[in-house]
């Protein structure tokens, strides 16, 4: 009996590892960007805003009620569901679970770091659309290139 107990309890952290060791999606903290500059086929929109989470290389673009989040590395364009982002303050909180599964049609995307901007161009397929964005970029962002 006493044997059975002992592998029971060797079998426990087996099992709960794998559990443990997968975390579930996080939330994000979006922070608004005040130096940032959009256009939208250049012209610049009415009504919006720009975030960026502190730990990821991702973009959130507010335009009215729409939220278009970028993800330049990918070179990905989500549209994300408005009731699923909360306010904190002038911040916005979102859960990594709530993505979409399909990203938007995007294409034509140019990234470019110039001087103390990071400049995103990105054509929204099947809107005609072209998103211009300059975003300041911190010094620990900035290319080591002299």
């Amino acid at each position: 009996m006493r044997s059975l107990l002992s592998f029971a309890w060797m079998l426990i952290p087996a099992i709960a590892a794998p559990t443990l060791a997968a975390r579930g999606p996080e939330l994000i903290l979006w922070k608004p960007i005040e130096a940032a500059v959009l256009r939208i086929d250049d012209r610049p929109p009415k009504l919006w805003n720009v975030y960026r989470p502190d730990k990821k290389d991702l973009v959130l673009i507010q335009l009215g009620s729409r939220f278009l989040m970028l993800d330049p590395r990918a070179k990905l364009v989500y549209e994300l569901d408005p009731a699923k982002l909360k306010r904190k303050g002038d911040n916005l909180i979102w859960n990594e679970a709530d993505k979409p599964h399909d990203p938007m049609p995007s294409g034509d995307w140019l990234i470019r770091e110039v001087g103390p901007l990071r400049r995103i161009v990105v054509k929204l397929s099947g809107e005609g659309r072209v998103i211009d964005l300059q975003l300041p970029l911190s010094p620990d962002q900035r290319s080591r290139t002299y």
